[in-house]
């Protein structure tokens, strides 16, 4: 019997099973339909989720830039008989000596100002100086400002650097000043302009009644409070909070308007890149003996059993485990005091920038295993059988063909994984991350605060332009984070045209 019999006979075998045409369109056409919906549900979810991501930087973009009104604290009018910016350096001295002292509670303020404007005195130094001071040591004017090579009147070389009154550290300021300096001192220390309402752009150019009705409000207000019935407030204007001084400051909860938030970026960064240092090696290291060397037995199914359980365990528990291993079990070594690096009050605690970077790893250990293990696992086996043919060992194998190989793939595993732990809050708010410090960490073992959480201590204060801080801080954020992927995707794509 011929092929083509055989294949007539099977079919009128089994034809009694099969639909008959009508029926045949019939699941052609339901089936069609099905697709169809199914494609507009995929669309809508593309659509759903570009909108919400839309809505989000929307939401943040409004709050970091609006127009505001501003409240002069001291009327410039009353400082000078010509407006400010048209002073010389000699007479916007003379309104710091005049005024300052009179503005202010006494003469720590500007003695600080002092020290970190003029001449850029780290806290340590300060505090020496205020050491050989209560040693009954005075620390002249003349020793203090020659070694940072600045200028001060002759009259005050010998005074007590930390016992000036407010004239004389006024006088220090106009020496080394340059008219645009002095004028800036003036308007921000002596005039005090001070935010008091802040509009997002919408609110403002469609909601004007409210805006003057804010307005009204807040003159009245100020008003009564300083029993001045003549404090007007200026027009509004359009003001940025995403500014310089975001990254050159440190965190100031009495004026929004400059607080910054250098402490927290330096802290962010130093955190990040000790994670990756820990994280990352460990992370591929393990991910090649699963992969490359280990037998598959039953130790190893329990390892990559336990790896694919902890990618998924919420991170205060990593918080938890972090303070009970890293800050108090290991406080000897995570706080430097082993090495004698001990800074200030870590050597207590053990809360520092290395606990928390130890934590991040661990949080972040289980994603990078898992990615490295998928990247190693691309590799096509021809390419190891083409190594070990030339005589290649395993080893050499392994570093010089599948590594370069899978490390596009390991890279898009770890910046997913920085991405996690740059965001991360609740795992440094157990390990000891401060919400408010002005010190910039200085190593692994300094005390620290992150971006993420510097954000929230601005979103819970009261004033309400803390929050537009705090959106700028957002920006920043993603800029610092899409920065770090940036750098990432780079080295994906020169390792990937490498393995080519």
């Amino acid at each position: 019997m011929s092929a083509t019999e055989n294949s007539t006979n099977t079919v009128s075998q089994y034809s009694q099973y099969l639909p008959d045409d009508k029926q045949l369109q019939k699941n052609i056409a339901r089936r069609n339909r099905q697709a169809i919906i199914w494609k507009y549900v995929f669309l809508f979810s593309i659509v759903l989720a570009m909108f919400s991501l839309f809505m989000l930087f929307f939401s943040i973009i409004r709050q970091a830039f609006t127009y505001v009104t501003i409240y002069d604290q001291v009327n410039p009018a009353t400082l000078s008989d010509k407006p400010l910016e048209n002073l010389s350096q000699q007479e916007l001295g003379d309104v710091i000596e005049n005024h300052y002292g009179a503005i202010r509670t006494g003469r720590n303020d500007i003695r600080t100002l002092v020290f970190n404007n003029v001449l850029g005195l780290s806290l340590s130094d300060q505090e020496k100086i205020a050491d050989r001071e209560r040693a009954k040591e005075t620390v002249t004017v003349r020793e203090v400002f020659e070694d940072k090579d600045k200028k001060y009147p002759a009259e005050l070389a010998d005074q007590s650097v930390i016992r000036l009154d407010v004239v004389g550290y006024a006088a220090l300021i106009e020496q080394n000043f340059d008219q645009e300096q002095l004028y800036d001192f003036v308007i921000k220390n002596v005039v005090q302009p001070l935010i008091v309402n802040s509009w997002t752009l919408d609110e403002y150019f469609f909601s004007r009644d409210k805006v003057n009705q804010d307005i009204a409000d807040t003159e009245a207000r100020l008003r009564e409070d300083k029993k001045d019935p003549t404090i007007e407030l200026t027009e509004p204007k359009f003001h940025s909070w995403v500014q310089w001084h975001l990254i050159t400051k440190t965190i100031d909860l009495s004026r929004p308007e400059d607080a910054g938030l250098r402490t927290a970026i330096i802290g962010s960064l130093w955190m990040i890149t000790l994670t990756i240092l820990i994280a990352l090696p460990l992370g591929v290291g393990a991910a090649i003996y699963l992969e490359e060397y280990s037998s598959g037995g039953w130790l190893a199914r329990i390892i990559q059993t336990n790896i694919d359980n902890l990618a998924g365990v919420p991170s205060i528990i990593y918080g938890i485990l972090g303070l009970a291993l890293f800050v108090r079990a290991l406080e000897k070594i995570t706080s430097g005091d082993i090495f004698g690096l001990g800074v200030g009050g870590n050597t207590a605690t053990g809360r520092t920038i290395l606990s928390a970077s130890l934590t991040m790893g661990l949080l972040i250990l289980p994603v990078i295993i898992i990615n490295a293990q998928e990247a190693i696992r691309a590799v096509p086996d021809s390419l190891r059988q083409a190594s070990y043919g030339l005589g290649a060992t395993k080893w050499q194998t392994v570093w010089n063909h599948v590594l370069p190989n899978a490390m596009p793939g390991i890279l898009t595993g770890t910046i997913l994984a920085i991405s996690r732990a740059f965001g991360e809050t609740a795992v440094l708010v157990v390990v000891g991350s401060i919400t408010r410090i002005t010190v910039d960490p200085s190593g692994p073992f300094s005390r620290f605060t992150v971006l993420p959480l510097q954000i929230f201590a601005l979103i819970t204060q009261p004033q309400a332009q803390f929050r537009n801080v705090a959106a700028a801080g957002i920006l920043l954020l993603l800029t610092i984070l899409l920065s770090l992927n940036a750098v990432a995707v780079i080295l994906r794509s020169r390792f990937s045209k490498r393995a080519v």
